[in-house]
């Protein structure tokens, strides 16, 4: 009787220790269920707001592509103004050049008709001054 009452207390003891382990495995349970729901509800957060943030930057690498192309196609239109002001420089100076030249050819010329007459002239004076 004595080993069937001690078989018996052993008995409900495990009893309540396998009842106190299943109530904290279903509270841990509970708890990663729990834990499990809100990493999921983060990470879709997370990747919304990933995607949100990706196509934002897209938008914006969008729009910086189309203001360098424009700066591009401006500097080129800027860059054709320059060369053709710098043609239109060369062909003015290149006919001032000429104008030059022309108009010294032309001094040179009245200056020797000039000197021509001055010496014309100094012998005129000098005839004259031996006849006197």
């Amino acid at each position: 009787k004595d080993a069937s009452e001690k078989a018996r207390v052993e008995q409900d003891l495990l009893r309540t220790q396998l009842t106190a382990l299943e109530v904290v495995v279903t509270e841990n349970s509970e708890e990663a269920t729990v834990r499990w729901h809100q990493l999921e509800e983060a990470g879709r957060v997370a990747t919304e707001n990933a995607s949100t943030e990706q196509s934002m930057l897209r938008s914006q690498l969008v729009a910086l592509d189309e203001r360098l192309q424009a700066l591009a196609e401006e500097a080129k239109s800027q860059y054709h103004q320059l060369e053709e002001a710098g043609k239109d420089a060369a062909e003015k100076t290149r006919a001032e050049e000429e104008s030059l030249r022309t108009q010294l050819h032309a001094l040179h010329g009245r200056l020797e008709g000039l000197a021509g007459n001055v010496c014309d002239t100094s012998e005129e004076a000098s005839a004259r001054w031996q006849q006197l």
